[in-house]
C-alpha cells in the first residue's frame, strides 16, 4: 500500500512498459538479463518488482521515507538491492558504485514537474516524485549524460514519460549524438504514455531498433531505374542478382567505402524489395546490419537522392 503524501503509481502502465524494456534486451521473461536498475523506485518499487527474480535489480531512491517503505514493502525478495541516494543531481553515479557488475537495462519514470512549478500542482506527491530542473526533459537528458560515462557498463537505457512532446525532444537530443533510439507508446486505460530507450551496445541497438523503426521505401513506376542509379553509383558497387524480373523481387546491395563523393564512409550493405503496389511498385531499403543511427541516415539520404534524381 502506498503511504500517504505519495504519487499511486499505475500498475498497468509500468508493466507494460518493463515488459517493452525487457523486450529491447531480448525478450518479454527477461531470461537474457542478469542484472537491471530502477532508478528512483518510490515507496512500493513496483517497477522493481516486475523484473523476474532472476534478474538481479538495484533500486536507487533519494526519499528517506520511500526507501524505508520500499525495504519494508520489498521484505525477502532477494533479488531486489536497495541503493540510498543523497543529491537529485546523483542519478547513476551512486548506483555505479553500489553494482560491481554491468547493467544490462535500467529503467525509469523521472519526475514530470519542473521545479519552478513547485506548489502549483495539487497532484499528492513528494518533491522527489514530482519535480526536477527542467522536468522529465531535463532529468532524461542528464540521466543520457551519466549514461556516457559509464557507457561501457551498461548495455540499455530506458525512460518513461508522460509528453509525447518530450519523446520528440529526447529523439532529437540523442540522435545529435549518432546514437541509435527508439521510442513506444502504452495506453493501459485511458492514460497515454511513453517511453524512449538508447542502447551502448552495437548488437542489442540492432535488436532494440529493428521493431521500431519505420521502413524506408518509396514509391515508383519503373523500379529498374532504381537498380540501374545503384549500379550508377560507383564502379564498385555489386547488385545482386544481376538480371531485373518484372515479378517480386530482391536485391542484395553492397555500397563501397568510396560510395559517397564527398567523404571516405562505412561500407554499406542493405536490401532491395521491389513489391507491386496496385498499379505501381514499392521499393523498400533494409539495411543488413544498422550499425546505429548513422547508417540509417546515409541510406535516407541516399534514396531521397534516387528520388529526386528518378522522378524527375
Amino acid at each position: 500500500m502506498v503511504p500517504r503524501g505519495h504519487l499511486q503509481p499505475g500498475r498497468d502502465g509500468r508493466r507494460m512498459y518493463v515488459d517493452w524494456a525487457m523486450k529491447l534486451y531480448g525478450d518479454s521473461q527477461g531470461k537474457d538479463l542478469n542484472t537491471a536498475a530502477d532508478i528512483g523506485t518510490g515507496p512500493v518499487a513496483v517497477m522493481a518488482s516486475l523484473f523476474p527474480e532472476t534478474v538481479q535489480v538495484f533500486g536507487t531512491e533519494i526519499d528517506c521515507k520511500s526507501f524505508e517503505h520500499a525495504q519494508k514493502h520489498l521484505g525477502k525478495k532477494g533479488n531486489v538491492t536497495l541503493v540510498k541516494v543523497d543529491d537529485s543531481a546523483d542519478i547513476l553515479h551512486t548506483l555505479m558504485r553500489a553494482c560491481a557488475e554491468k547493467i544490462d537495462l535500467i529503467v525509469c519514470n523521472p519526475p514530470y514537474f519542473d521545479i519552478h512549478q513547485r506548489g502549483t500542482k495539487t497532484q499528492v506527491m513528494t518533491d522527489s516524485e514530482g519535480f526536477y530542473p527542467g522536468g522529465e526533459i531535463g532529468f532524461c537528458r542528464e540521466l543520457f549524460n551519466q549514461s556516457l560515462l559509464y557507457k561501457d557498463r551498461i548495455r540499455i537505457v530506458t525512460c518513461l514519460l508522460g509528453r509525447k512532446q518530450s519523446v520528440s525532444v529526447m529523439k532529437r537530443f540523442i540522435g545529435d549524438h549518432k546514437m541509435q533510439v527508439v521510442s513506444a507508446c502504452f495506453c493501459p486505460n485511458q492514460t497515454r504514455t511513453w517511453a524512449v530507450a538508447w542502447s551502448f551496445s552495437s548488437k542489442l541497438a540492432v535488436r532494440a531498433g529493428i521493431s521500431q523503426m519505420k521502413p524506408i521505401y518509396m514509391e515508383t513506376d519503373c523500379p529498374l531505374k532504381v537498380i540501374e542509379y545503384l549500379r550508377s553509383i560507383d564502379d564498385g558497387v555489386v547488385v545482386e542478382p544481376r538480371l531485373f524480373e518484372s515479378t517480386e523481387t530482391k536485391y542484395t546491395v553492397t555500397l563501397p567505402n568510396t560510395w559517397s563523393r564527398r567523404q571516405t564512409t562505412d561500407e554499406l550493405k542493405f536490401t532491395v524489395n521491389v513489391k507491386p503496389w496496385g498499379r505501381s511498385h514499392r521499393v523498400y531499403f533494409d539495411l543488413h546490419d544498422p550499425n546505429g543511427q548513422d547508417h540509417r541516415d546515409k541510406l535516407c539520404g541516399l534514396v531521397s537522392k534516387i528520388k529526386k534524381t528518378i522522378l524527375l
